[in-house]
């Protein structure tokens, strides 16, 4: 079997684990923001509504760019510096958001926005899954906590100025946490790097050949499909809730809210669930609760039902992300993994900007209520790839023990 190599954190990687976590509290809140801000942020720049999709592909530009240079960016300025020039970037650029009058000019800090956030997104996922793996839950629930306060910081500021003084806020926050990545730099850049732990001495597979592999494709499609949706929901429930069925601004935004704070509490608990059912049971239980909440958001019997549809929503989604990143070893072998994490998170930010923006041309061509019929098509989807990549991961769990078993005696020596 595909051995777990997991280890426990020492205690000179406690400081490690802090800076990543708090790392993945910087990327969540932009993310959280964006949803509420929009309806009101679109017309600051006389642009239309289902234009967040090109907003979000620019983001998503900058993460792809900075996720596939981020092996030589960590090589060029070490862990901690790397956090604090994304950090900074990031905070910058959402200052920026405030400043600026054109629309292509927005669209061109999104982008540096995206560098910010995708190389130490790559990196810390890279990191965590292969020396931590039971951390990974815990990791990307600190990107739902900050993803969940982004909607209530954002909230607050529409009720009390304009969606300019939520990203002035969070941008301050983020230049704040760089200057702490920065003071830090020499204590996480003097921390044992994997190579020194002996942790896995199989040789790495070039791009190239890990990209000839099925499995790996396999993995990217199903990061598009999941994330897409997660992505989706999280952006355009509060434009379906408020423009297309009449509910109040605040209780929108509490609900949005809620969607990223259940997914946080869920991931809180993931590890526990997890090791009670088994991933994978716990997987498949997730993805019905994702399917049922998507169709109770289609449905629309009661604005209660939909506002409910939303915490529940988050809830399943929490354990999808972590657990697909961890597992990947077990689908493409250690060869591939350290490049296969890097095609993933790339293609989640892929995900991220095609399935809102499939959502926003629906919204042109019917009306806002075929958001929620989008969401219904990817949640039903996302379980049918998980079942292929799980049928993958078999196959190369027996691939590897075959190659692992010793030899059989020759019967005649």
């Amino acid at each position: 079997m595909v051995q777990n190599k997991t280890i426990t954190p020492r205690r000179t990687d406690r400081w490690i684990i802090l800076l990543a976590f708090a790392a993945f509290i910087s990327i969540g809140l932009p993310d959280g923001l964006l949803g509420v801000a929009w309806p009101s942020m679109h017309s600051s720049f006389s642009v239309r509504l289902d234009q967040l999709g090109i907003l979000l592909a620019a983001l998503v530009i900058g993460f792809l760019v900075s996720t596939s240079l981020s092996g030589a960016l960590l090589a060029w300025l070490g862990i901690g510096r790397l956090l604090a020039a994304s950090a900074g970037l990031t905070g910058l650029a959402l200052i920026g958001y405030t400043i600026v009058p054109l629309w292509g000019l927005l669209l061109a800090l999104a982008v540096c926005a995206g560098l910010g956030a995708g190389a130490i997104d790559a990196g810390l996922n890279n990191v965590i899954a292969r020396r931590y793996r039971r951390l990974l839950y815990l990791l990307h629930a600190m990107f739902g906590l900050g993803a969940a306060l982004g909607p209530w910081i954002m909230t607050a500021s529409l009720q009390l100025s304009t969606w300019r003084s939520g990203y002035v806020i969070v941008g301050t926050l983020q230049i704040l946490l760089a200057a702490a990545f920065l003071i830090t730099a020499k204590r996480w850049d003097d921390s044992p790097k994997p190579e020194q732990e002996a942790i896995d001495e199989t040789p790495q597979a070039s791009l190239i050949e890990s990209l000839r592999l099925p499995r790996v494709w396999a993995g990217i499609l199903m990061f598009v499909i999941y994330t897409g949706l997660e992505v989706s929901v999280g952006q355009w429930s509060f434009t379906l809730l408020t423009e297309s069925r009449g509910v109040q601004v605040e209780l929108a935004g509490f609900f949005v809210g809620l969607f990223w704070g259940t997914l946080t509490v869920g991931r809180l608990l993931s590890t526990w669930i997890a090791d009670l059912l088994g991933e994978r049971r716990f997987l498949r239980l997730s993805f019905i609760g994702i399917a049922l909440g998507s169709l109770l958001m289609l449905l629309n019997l009661q604005n209660w039902l939909s506002l409910a549809a939303l915490p529940l929503i988050g809830f399943a989604m929490a354990p999808v992300f972590p657990a697909l990143i961890g597992s990947t070893d077990e689908r493409v072998g250690q060869a591939h993994v350290s490049n296969a994490i890097g095609f993933q998170v790339g293609a989640a930010a892929l995900g991220g900007a095609l399935l809102p923006g499939l959502a926003g041309i629906a919204t042109r061509i019917a009306t806002l209520e075929a958001i929620a019929l989008t969401h219904v098509a990817g949640a039903f989807i996302a379980p049918l790839m998980f079942e292929g990549i799980s049928r993958m991961a078999n196959r190369t769990v027996e691939q590897i023990d075959s190659q692992a078993a010793p030899p059989a005696l020759d019967s005649k020596a």
